[in-house]
C-alpha cells in the first residue's frame, strides 16, 4: 500500500509506539497490583490460621473433677455434665449388697484439674454376683426388671424376664406377687423368669375370642394369648376338616376362667404321616398361673415347642398335630411332668 503523503507514515509509526508504551505501562501496573493482592491474601490467611490456633489452645477451659463416687449413675452423669465433662461407664460386680447402680470408682479422681469436655471413667456396681435367682416378690415390677437389666449390662443375660401375668389383687398395682422359677433356683444356663404382677383391686374381665373358622395353629395362639383356660373335649365325630366351637356362649370372663370347647379333628387316613389328639393331664391347683409348655420330639430327632403359656393348674388340655411316633412332653415350671408317644 502506498501512502499519498510521507508525513502520514511517520505520524502513524509514532502513534503506534505511543500505544505500545502505554499498554506496557498498564500491564506493568496491573502485575504489581496482582502480586500485592496475592501476597496480601496469603498474609491474611496465615494470620487468621494463627489466630484460630491460639484461640483453640487458649480457649480450652480447665475444670476440677467432682467427687461422684457413692452416687447413683444418673446423679453422677448429671454432675459431670455440669462441669462440662462426660462419663464413660463400665460395670463391675460388687461385694456389697444393695449398691446396684452406684458409682464405686472414678478416673480421674476427685479434685483433678483437667481440660473441659474430657471423659471421666465411671465404674458402676452391678451388685452381688448372682449364682441363684433372687427373691423379687413384694418388689415393684419395673424396679426388678431395671435391676436385672443393670446386673447384666454389657453381658449376655442369664436371666431373661418374660411377659408378666397380671392378676387382680389387693396389693398395689405393679407389685410382684410370685415368680417362676422360685427364689434360690441355681443359675447354670440362661433362665426365663416369669413374674405374676398385681393389677390392683379393680375387677377386670377379658373378652372371649371367637373360635369360628380357626385352624389348630390359630387355636394354640389364642390359648397362649387370651388369659383364659380352655377345657377341650373331642366329642364330635371326625369331619372333613378341623373344627372347634364353644360349648357355652360366653362373651366376657374373669382372667383365667375356664371355657369349655369341643374339637372335631379331620378324618384320619392310613396314609397320613401325622396324628391329632388332645394332651390331657390333671395337676394340682396353683395359687397363681405357672409357665407351662408342650414340647415335641419327632421320630427324626427334631425338637419343637407346640405351645408355651401360663396355666393355673388342675385340668390341662392341649390340642396337637404331630408326626406319628413323636414324643410329646409337658414341662411345668422347668420340670417335665408327663410324656406320651403319639401313634
Amino acid at each position: 500500500m502506498k501512502l499519498k503523503n510521507p508525513l502520514e507514515f511517520f505520524k502513524s509509526k509514532k502513534t503506534l509506539r505511543v500505544f505500545i508504551e502505554k499498554q506496557a505501562e498498564t500491564i506493568e501496573s496491573s502485575g504489581k497490583v496482582l502480586i500485592i493482592t496475592v501476597v496480601g491474601s496469603i498474609i491474611l490467611m496465615f494470620a487468621a490460621a494463627i489466630a484460630i490456633f491460639f484461640a483453640n489452645v487458649q480457649g480450652e477451659e480447665k475444670v476440677m473433677v467432682p467427687d461422684v463416687t457413692g452416687k447413683n449413675i444418673y446423679t453422677g452423669l448429671f454432675e459431670l455434665e455440669q462441669k462440662e465433662l462426660y462419663g464413660k461407664i463400665q460395670f463391675r460386680d460388687s461385694e456389697n449388697e444393695g449398691d446396684e447402680g452406684k458409682i464405686i470408682a472414678q478416673d480421674p479422681v476427685e479434685g483433678s484439674i483437667v481440660k473441659a469436655y474430657r471423659r471421666v471413667t465411671l465404674t458402676v456396681s452391678r451388685g452381688l454376683a448372682l449364682d441363684s435367682i433372687p427373691d423379687y416378690t413384694g418388689s415393684n415390677y419395673n424396679d426388678a426388671v431395671n435391676k436385672i437389666d443393670l446386673h447384666y449390662a454389657g453381658e449376655v443375660p442369664l436371666i431373661k424376664v418374660k411377659k408378666p401375668v397380671y392378676l387382680t389383687s389387693e396389693n398395689n398395682a405393679g407389685t410382684i406377687l410370685a415368680q417362676y422359677p422360685e427364689a434360690g433356683t441355681t443359675i447354670i444356663d440362661p433362665v426365663d423368669l416369669t413374674f405374676i404382677v398385681s393389677a390392683g383391686n379393680e375387677k377386670q374381665l377379658v373378652s372371649v375370642p371367637s373360635l369360628e373358622g380357626k385352624t389348630l395353629d390359630q387355636l394354640l395362639t389364642i390359648m397362649k394369648d387370651s388369659k383364659l383356660v380352655f377345657d377341650l373335649t373331642n366329642t364330635y365325630t371326625y369331619g372333613k376338616k378341623f373344627k372347634v366351637e364353644y360349648s357355652d356362649n360366653v362373651e366376657r370372663a374373669a382372667p383365667y376362667s375356664r371355657v369349655k370347647a369341643d374339637i372335631s379333628f379331620k378324618a384320619k387316613n392310613e396314609k397320613d404321616t401325622t396324628s391329632c389328639g388332645i394332651f390331657t393331664i390333671q395337676l394340682p391347683e396353683y395359687p397363681f398361673p405357672v409357665p407351662m409348655k408342650l414340647e415335641c420330639l419327632d421320630s427324626d430327632g427334631i425338637e419343637s415347642v407346640i405351645i408355651e403359656f401360663n396355666h393355673p393348674g388342675k385340668l390341662v388340655t392341649i390340642p396337637y398335630e404331630v408326626k406319628k411316633g413323636s414324643t410329646v412332653s409337658l414341662v411345668v415350671n422347668g420340670e417335665t411332668l408327663k410324656k406320651e408317644v403319639v401313634q
